[in-house]
């Protein structure tokens, strides 16, 4: 085997861990920072999140990083020995939560929801009414981080999209409005794909741009980037290629718009190019333009390159066009990375050699995968065909162990 890999993830998303402020990480770890940022400094303008973590990311983590004693459910099950100052005001202002104004609320519970602690948002906020969702906009914005907790708790054919659905309509803020208007058209593209309803929304979504104060406000730039980029999905499930570049060029405008600076407020334009890049990667390759699609993808890397996702999305690109020794490096590169795409990258790397037909090499990337993760049960599939076309055995591929393996790859 050609190499073995050291993890950079054991560091670098120290911040979901203990809210260490380690600089370096990626967009989404640096996210963590910037929302623990907002809760200590009120006086700053509250700026939109638009990346929130799969649930429970910080048990993940804490286990594939070999981290046991981080796992915890609620921030106060730390053990006190591994809190940094900065979890222990996170702990401060949960102990003193009825005391809190909702401002302050509601930047913890979006700090909370960033670090992937969903449960514990649910569990602090009450009930909010229909009449408070549209007569009071720190009751609203408390809505609306308690709809993405809750939402992100179930899968997303549960989720309830009253909440959003109200806040499209009545928030007493247009920023709410045309957010949770464009959350709904996404929402319907990707899974009830009814394009009646699609189309209402996007009309919603429609009126408020239109009202978004995009001439005096850095912020509304970003959402106006969001609201195109929302509305890209009617002309790709109309398969209307113009009107998809069309569509995502003004999302590009407006992303290249905001104001360059170094204050905190930068934070949201990094993130939102993030999504950007990734969506025009795919709309890219949709459309049959392979060139675009690379170029977006190199330029993701550029601007994301701790995080591992960019360097799959990367790979990923070259393989379709057939750079296989380039799709490889890229794979390489996620896996040394490390969490979450470390099996699934090494994975990869055995395909690109299977496809090589080099059916040896390819098992042994396919091994190391399903060692890193015994849930990747595809990577054992993968290596009992790979293995039996060139008559290897792999004590991996007992009964016994292919058993548990799926046993644990169906829980």
């Amino acid at each position: 085997m050609s190499k073995q890999f050291v993890p950079l993830s054991a560091w670098l998303l120290r911040p979901f861990l203990n809210l260490d402020p380690i600089m370096g990480g990626s967009i989404l770890t640096e996210g963590v920072i910037s929302a623990y940022d907002q809760v200590i400094h009120p006086e700053y303008q509250s700026i939109p999140l638009q990346t929130n973590p799969v649930t429970n990311i910080r048990n993940l983590i804490s286990v594939n990083c070999g981290l046991p004693r981080f796992i915890c459910n609620h921030p106060k099950q730390l053990p006190v020995d591994l809190q940094t100052p900065q979890w222990r005001n996170l702990v401060n202002w949960l102990e003193k939560w009825s005391s809190l104004d909702n401002e302050t609320k509601h930047r913890v519970v979006t700090l909370l929801n960033r670090m992937g602690l969903y449960q514990t948002t649910v569990q602090l906020i009450e009930p909010i009414t229909k009449e408070e969702i549209a007569t009071d906009l720190s009751k609203a914005e408390l809505a609306a981080r308690l709809d993405l907790a809750k939402n992100k708790l179930v899968s997303p054919k549960d989720r309830c999209l009253e909440t959003l659905k109200l806040l499209a309509l009545s928030a007493p803020a247009v920023h709410l409005r045309v957010r949770a208007a464009g959350s709904l058209i996404v929402h319907y593209s990707k899974t009830a794909k009814n394009f009646a309803e699609i189309q209402y929304w996007a009309d919603i979504a429609t009126e408020q741009f239109k009202l978004l104060p995009i001439d005096n406000d850095p912020i509304a730039l970003i959402q106006a980037s969001m609201y195109f980029r929302a509305i890209a999905f009617i002309p790709y499930l109309q398969k209307n290629h113009v009107l998809l570049n069309d569509y995502m060029n003004k999302a590009e405008e407006y992303a290249k718009a905001f104001p360059k600076d170094d204050s905190y407020i930068s934070f949201v334009s990094r993130e939102n190019w993030h999504p950007l890049l990734e969506t025009g990667i795919k709309c890219a390759f949709w459309t049959g333009d392979v060139d675009k699609a690379i170029e977006k993808a190199k330029l993701l890397v550029a601007h994301d390159p701790m995080d591992p996702k960019v360097h799959m999305h990367l790979g990923d690109s070259y393989r379709q066009i057939g750079l296989i020794d380039k799709a490889m490096e890229a794979y390489m590169e996620a896996a040394r990375i490390g969490f979450p795409y470390k099996s699934y990258a090494l994975f990869m790397v055995g395909v690109c050699y299977e496809q090589l037909e080099d059916m040896e090499e390819a098992c042994n990337w396919y091994l190391q995968s399903s060692i890193t993760d015994p849930s990747n049960f595809t990577a054992i599939e993968h290596l009992h065909k790979a293995a039996t076309s060139i008559g290897k055995q792999y004590a991996e591929l007992t009964t016994p162990y292919i058993k548990n393996t799926q046993s644990i790859a169906n829980k």
